[in-house]
């Protein structure tokens, strides 16, 4: 197995002090100095991070980048480093008990607990819906709209149409002429997305993901934003699979030793060592919780976000979880009280309740983001936000993030199959233009 640092760029950055704040209060039963300490843990190897980042914002100074350490893909970190080895149902009772401890109601009785001003939230879009133009194409038609903030892709699934990571850490020229090309339009970059599978079975596929990944690290702290978009991944089921193997129900037993050898030997160690890789760039992980990967709902998030420390967070997008039953307003209370999200999609879900009735939600059938002639067999599909679940909810979900201190990007992202980009876009404009507040509240 070659070794990390043969497939990563072998530019680096250069080694300097940094101020790392993180961002969110800690809670959850946890106090400041018990997520320190936990944050100590997890950094006390050398080939982690030489300080933990304090919750005052003090300064730390960076170990060499972990690429340079011959750590493969699948190489776990010193033990010393990781969370201690639960099972599935171990961790299951650890939740439900902390999840009762941390009971609330729903935002609406809870406004009175925030304390803080809330800033207002800006608008923005995920830019791969105009891939096929050039990127300052794009930008024109977006500032055009009075969109305020753009997500890019990077690289992996979404592709580099905009932007590569790996070729514009070397460049950083080309770093220059994006970030005035943004900044020019009046715009800011609320995330860098690289959704892809790092924990692929496929050591070829794990290490291109790997790869974009460490790179769009590295290139967030060079345009200075402050967030990477990721899918945690999925894994297979043992050593030597060929493709991941996502476990969706607890019987027969074979499917909690697969999860248990998951999350183990494959999700904590990757996971663990990323999370202090952010760290030492100042960058937090924004995780999209989606089925067919090993975070796809609340717990599961929290359960890594517990075992890596608060640098992992949430790119919190509804329409995965209305599909799944979730109420979206409880999962926005938890994820808040947890200062655990991190960057928003807009993106909903209509669901077909005549096609549920028959076969429940699970649906492989091709068709929830198109073609058109696709959607009417399926049990959902992606809408325009509104189309989906009403423009009411979509008031309660953005009352939820304000409630909850969220002051950060509203980010549309298109996969509509019955609305054109241009239509699309602009009715998604529109009704967030109606609903978000755009004033500060003290």
């Amino acid at each position: 197995m070659r070794e990390a640092d043969s497939f990563l760029p072998e530019r680096g950055l250069a080694d300097s002090r940094i101020t790392v704040e993180e961002q969110g209060t800690p809670t959850g039963g946890h106090s400041v100095q018990e997520l320190a300490q936990r944050e100590q843990l997890l950094a006390s190897a050398d080939d982690l991070v030489c300080h933990a980042p304090s919750y005052s914002g003090a300064q730390h100074t960076r170990s060499p980048p972990l690429a340079r350490q011959n750590l493969s893909v699948y190489e776990r970190p010193p033990a010393a480093s990781l969370p201690p080895r639960l099972s599935v149902s171990a961790l299951t009772a650890n939740h439900r008990r902390r999840s009762q401890s941390n009971a609330a109601p729903r935002f609406g009785a809870r406004i009175s607990r925030i304390n803080r001003v809330a800033a207002p939230m800006k608008i923005g879009v995920f830019t791969v819906l105009y891939q096929d133009l050039p990127l300052e194409v794009a930008l024109d038609k977006i500032a055009a709209l009075g969109i305020e903030a753009v997500e890019i892709s990077t690289g992996n699934y979404a592709g580099t149409a905009h932007c590569d990571a790996r070729a514009l850490i070397g460049d950083d020229e080309a770093v220059r002429r994006l970030k005035e090309a943004v900044e020019r339009r009046g715009l800011v970059i609320s995330g860098l997305s690289q959704h892809g599978n790092p924990l692929h079975p496929q050591e070829k596929v794990a290490r291109a993901t790997h790869e974009t990944w460490r790179a769009t690290v590295q290139l967030a702290e060079l345009l200075e934003v402050p967030v990477v978009l990721a899918f945690s991944g999925c894994p297979g089921d043992q050593p030597g699979a060929r493709y991941p193997n996502w476990v969706t129900c607890p019987w027969p037993d074979d499917y909690l030793e697969i999860l248990d050898w998951q999350w183990n030997e494959r999700v904590l160690p990757y996971w663990t060592r990323e999370a202090a890789y952010a760290r030492e760039h100042g960058v937090r992980i924004a995780l999209e919780m989606h089925p067919g990967f090993v975070v796809y709902n609340t717990q599961t998030l929290l359960r890594l976000r517990e075992a890596t420390g608060p640098a992992v967070g949430a790119n919190f997008d509804p329409s995965h979880l209305f599909w799944q039953g979730a109420d979206v307003v409880e999962v926005i209370n938890r994820l808040g009280r947890e200062g655990a999200l991190f960057h928003v999609h807009a993106k909903d879900t209509y669901l077909n309740r005549a096609n549920i009735r028959l076969n429940g939600v699970l649906d492989t059938k091709p068709g929830a983001a198109g073609p058109p002639a696709q959607v009417a067999g399926r049990a959902w599909i992606f809408r325009t936000i509104g189309y989906g679940q009403g423009e009411q909810r979509w008031r309660e979900i953005v009352s939820a993030l304000q409630a909850n201190g969220y002051d950060g990007v509203v980010s549309i992202e298109h996969e509509d199959p019955l609305l054109s980009i241009e239509e699309g876009l602009a009715k998604a404009v529109e009704l967030l233009e109606r609903i978000v507040p755009r004033q500060g509240v003290a």
